[in-house]
């Protein structure tokens, strides 16, 4: 095993999907890119893209993944069948539609999915490859359970498992085969055979799980959140002591006035000046409190582009690098007296694809970056015409990734029902576009919060999945008079006696230091008194929370 595959299976155990990608499979696609290894290429391609999957960048992941689909697609043409090595192309082919079939699976694109994955398990079978067989039935298996056909999926799923137990090295699958049936019988309500296949699924688990693995997840695991705890109380001791000043500064300048207005008969010209002072520090405060709302609404839009524009940056520095290696290489060939013609070609055409590469993706991260400085840039009252499917989109995505890029460890389902006549609406972009941030990095908090519950109501339990997913769903309608946006997640909801306080300045339900209660006044300001719309919400504590903006046309 090289140095690179002992890293990547260490991250792999850690769930560290980003520093397996960053530290392993990207610096060896760079040297399979070099060698001009498709075989090799295509096999890492297979896994870069498996792990987008699973940190959720579904667009880096289907990029990623067509590439691996051309070269195998080119490999296996390009080779005669009764080569012996025809079947281990057969069987990287195998793995590349697997992974696109899961990733229509993730997109909802289930029909789809089905076709990659037939002809992953045409070609598995032709490469008698059993492994590869039962990880394409077990993905067979997923898509059929996400629609709900459950006699399917429990027949791919006994096809998985198997296959899987006569197979060695194959616990995991047979742990995930395992759970994936109890998760089917407590569905079709057979309570007793669901459980039998739970227990399967966790001695499965035990035994691929060492104690020495356990050691380690689980000191890593204390360092983590000891950090978290330190940095959280020393926040917290911040916040508490910059609010005990507030109150006693506060507090100072009430009875100050009070003893003003006792004596206000010998005193009234003073008091009056420190009236007005005071009303201008207030007023002060009032600013730098929402300029400091407003800082804090960009901080969450620049981790969610740190994430959009990376991806594109690592293609332009690889295809960067190779293109200066071929460069020297065609300098090289040149300069000899015997020049080889064919292979000058072979350098120009590697030289002019690579341009092409570094051309798309430098105008795709030039896209995220001025999209991103427009919307980021300060408000300047003006309405204009703005599709606001774009925009609820994007700021969607960037919320996502910007909390992620705080927690990795978190995962949300993210669904949106956009209604293709909404058009370009005249809003004011800025505004809009935190009052969309605002209210998605609300819902994220608050799925996140009873994912947490859930987790401290059953301790030890490792897959919550079966029994909480967290989902907000963002949606647009366009009616006779009016555009209705829709931020709706399955979260912890508000209680009834709060409903009546969220739109109130300085109000927060977050814990100190992770609210200025600034965010939905603000947002409501600039839906009602801006734009001459509504912002309501509908909530049922344990349940959900839906917010609802109503714009005229």
């Amino acid at each position: 095993m090289s140095a690179l595959e002992m890293a990547a299976f260490h991250y792999y155990w850690l769930n560290d999907f980003r520093s397996e990608l960053d530290v392993c499979h990207l610096p060896a696609l760079k040297i399979a890119i070099k060698l001009r290894d498709t075989s090799w290429m295509a096999g890492i391609l297979g896994n870069i893209g498996e792990k987008y999957i699973a940190l959720g960048q579904l667009d880096s992941a289907e990029l990623t993944l067509t590439e691996g689909y051309r070269l195998v697609r080119q490999k296996l043409a390009s080779m005669d069948k009764n080569d012996p090595a025809y079947m281990f192309a057969q069987s990287d082919a195998a793995y590349i539609y697997s992974k696109l079939g899961a990733l229509k699976r993730h997109k909802q694109e289930n029909r789809e999915a089905l076709v990659y994955l037939g002809q992953a398990l045409a070609l598995s079978i032709e490469s008698r490859d059993s492994i590869r067989m039962a990880w394409v039935f077990y993905e067979f298996s997923k898509t059929y359970w996400e629609t709900k056909q459950l006699d399917s999926s429990l027949y791919y799923a006994g096809q998985t498992l198997r296959i899987a137990q006569g197979v060695s090295d194959s616990l995991e699958l047979t742990q995930e085969a395992d759970d994936l049936i109890s998760r089917i019988y407590e569905k079709l309500g057979d309570f007793k055979k669901a459980l039998r296949y739970k227990q399967m699924a966790l001695d499965a688990r035990e035994k691929l799980y060492n104690d020495n693995k356990k050691k380690e997840l689980n000191n890593i695991t204390f360092r983590i959140k000891q950090s978290e705890l330190e940095f959280a109380a020393a926040e917290k001791q911040y916040r508490s002591r910059f609010l005990l000043y507030s109150v006693l500064a506060g507090l100072f300048v009430i009875l100050f006035i009070a003893s003003i207005l006792y004596y206000q008969n010998r005193q009234k010209q003073k008091a009056n000046a420190i009236l007005e002072k005071t009303l201008s520090n207030l007023q002060s405060t009032q600013t730098q409190l929402i300029q400091s709302e407003k800082l804090a609404s960009l901080g969450e839009l620049t981790a969610g582009i740190a994430h959009e524009i990376q991806n594109p940056l690592n293609f332009v520095n690889n295809f960067s690098e190779l293109s200066v290696d071929l460069t020297k290489d065609l300098k090289d060939e040149i300069s000899k007296p015997d020049v080889d013609k064919d292979y000058v070609d072979e350098l120009l055409t590697d030289l002019t694809q690579n341009q092409e590469k570094i051309n798309h993706h430098g105008k795709r991260a030039a896209a995220i970056v001025s999209g991103m400085l427009y919307h980021a840039r300060a408000s300047t009252g003006k309405k204009e015409p703005t599709d606001l499917n774009a925009l609820a989109d994007e700021y969607l995505r960037l919320a996502y990734h910007g909390l992620r890029a705080k927690n990795p460890n978190f995962n949300a389902k993210m669904v949106t029902d956009f209604d293709p006549t909404v058009g370009k609406v005249e809003v004011i972009p800025q505004d809009m576009g935190r009052v969309l941030l605002n209210l998605i990095n609300n819902a994220f908090y608050a799925v996140q919060q009873r994912q947490r519950s859930a987790a401290q109501d059953l301790p030890g339990l490792q897959n919550l999945e079966g029994l909480y997913a967290p989902t907000v769903t963002v949606s647009t309608q366009k009616t006779d008079n009016q555009i209705v946006i829709k931020v709706k997640d399955n979260g912890t909801g508000i209680p009834e006696e709060v409903k009546a306080k969220i739109f109130q300045p300085f109000f927060t339900t977050k814990p100190t230091g992770q609210g200025t209660g600034l965010g939905l006044s603000l947002a409501y300001d600039i839906v009602v008194k801006g734009h001459g719309g509504t912002l309501e919400v509908e909530s049922t504590e344990d349940v959900g929370s839906e917010f609802i903006i109503q714009l005229p046309c």
